[in-house]
């Protein structure tokens, strides 16, 4: 409830023995530990020398490399430096893979079956607007005998696919409202009902959508009225 910076604190319970009172030199922006899910709680960062006790200290420091070669290199010398210290170094992409481990095996499968449903959702349409073409032959070179334009019949076709989209779209929208909690702890730096991450869904929908109907499409505006 207001400037923090030269306030006084304790680390410890007030009265206990060992307990020192701490003043805030300044505040750091809000970081994460451990995952990107968990909570930020306060942490307090204090000199070296001021926690300096019997037990054994524990440094921890982050190095910019120009290669992972060097690490081993660093390595060494710390060792040469801190004689005697347990060293252990870790490069970035390891950590990263041990905190979100988790995270990237569920997102990772959810994508792919995710994936795998959009292509099974994709063909099925193909096949039923090729089967709805290819039933409908003889109505459509009757259509442009009688006088029918090419755009007519990209209607006819096009209107039954896109309807089946559109309530696709619709009903998968209200499923992902609904399931939405049971994934929101899953979710890092996105919200579970993200408006544009809908509606970029739905605008990719429609765009294969078009794709997959544009060749039964094609066919059935080059029919010969004069065969059928």
């Amino acid at each position: 409830s207001g400037n923090a910076v030269g306030a006084r604190f304790s680390l410890g319970s007030a009265g206990a023995p060992g307990t020192r009172m701490y003043e805030i030199a300044g505040v750091a922006a809000h970081v994460r530990l451990d995952a990107a899910e968990a909570p930020m709680g306060g942490d307090v960062f204090v000199i070296y020398r001021a926690v300096k006790s019997d037990a054994a200290p524990l440094l921890t420091y982050v190095l910019r490399l120009g290669a992972t070669g060097q690490l081993g290199d660093v390595t060494a010398l710390v060792r040469a430096i801190a004689a005697g210290c347990l060293v252990r170094a870790t490069l970035m992409d390891d950590r990263y893979a041990q905190i979100y481990g988790d995270t990237r095996i569920a997102a990772g499968l959810t994508g792919a079956f995710g994936a795998m449903a959009f292509v099974v959702a994709m063909v099925g349409l193909y096949g039923v607007t090729t089967f709805l073409v290819a039933g409908r032959t003889r109505e459509i070179g009757i259509r442009l005998a009688l006088g029918a334009r090419r755009r007519d019949i990209r209607r006819l076709v096009l209107r039954p696919a896109l309807g089946c989209v559109a309530l696709g779209v619709i009903a998968g929208s209200i499923g992902a409202l609904f399931a939405s909690r049971f994934v929101e702890s899953r979710l890092f730096g996105i919200g579970p009902t993200d408006p544009v991450t809908y509606a970029g869904v739905a605008v990719v929908v429609a765009l294969t959508a078009l794709a997959a109907t544009w060749r039964p499409t094609r066919r059935a505006v080059t029919v010969d009225p004069a065969i059928t």
